[in-house]
């Protein structure tokens, strides 16, 4: 609908407060429909709001059980958990992620349940496995980014500096997302950060 599409292109363009507002007005007048709990969901992570994230991730699945087999959604919903130190919910949704995609050419989500659980060897080696395996032209660049985040949520600030630099020369272009991706924050403080957005 109208206020879905101007909540959509006032994220894309980063302006999160004035998205929220049109966010909260589609659940307003559509309660019982998930979408709209789903889409403020992510939108309050980038704006750092992780409590209000998990509220709207579990009224989501409430209404939309199947939103529980997708492994975006509980990789979203388990780093907010993760963020508002509540270990036992997040390594939950990290486990299941690890669980559905098991079987998957991809895995792109795996490296983030991984590093999400800490275990750094298995998030780097299921990043790998990505990125040899998903290598058409279309996913090159974002499978990169993905990778940078892997690094950055790491904390191996050198090599996901590197690859990020690597996945914007392959075409990756989203400024709005690397500037409010809460995966990025461990990169923050580097001055190489600031230059690659300039």
């Amino acid at each position: 609908n109208t206020l879905k599409l101007k909540a959509d292109i006032l994220g894309s363009l980063g302006r999160y407060d004035e998205c929220l507002e049109e966010r909260d007005k589609c659940v307003s007048l559509y309660p019982e429909v998930a979408d709209g709990y789903y889409y403020r969901a992510n939108d309050y992570l980038a704006v750092r709001k992780y409590k209000e994230a998990v509220e709207d991730f579990n009224t989501a699945i409430l209404l939309s059980p199947e939103l529980q087999e997708i492994p975006f959604v509980l990789i979203r919903r388990g780093d907010a958990y993760r963020f508002l130190g509540k270990t036992k919910e997040a390594s939950d949704d990290y486990n299941q992620v690890i669980k559905l995609e098991a079987d998957s050419v991809s895995r792109a989500w795996t490296p983030f349940a991984y590093s999400g659980l800490g275990n750094a060897e298995k998030a780097i080696e299921a990043m790998n496995y990505t990125l040899e395996n998903d290598t058409t032209a279309t996913d090159v660049a974002g499978n990169l980014y993905n990778a940078a985040c892997i690094y950055a949520r790491l904390g191996m600030k050198e090599k996901g500096i590197s690859v990020l630099k690597e996945a914007i020369e392959k075409g990756y272009n989203d400024y709005i997302l690397i500037k409010s991706d809460y995966d990025m924050d461990n990169l923050r403080d580097m001055p190489e950060f600031e230059n690659l957005l300039e």
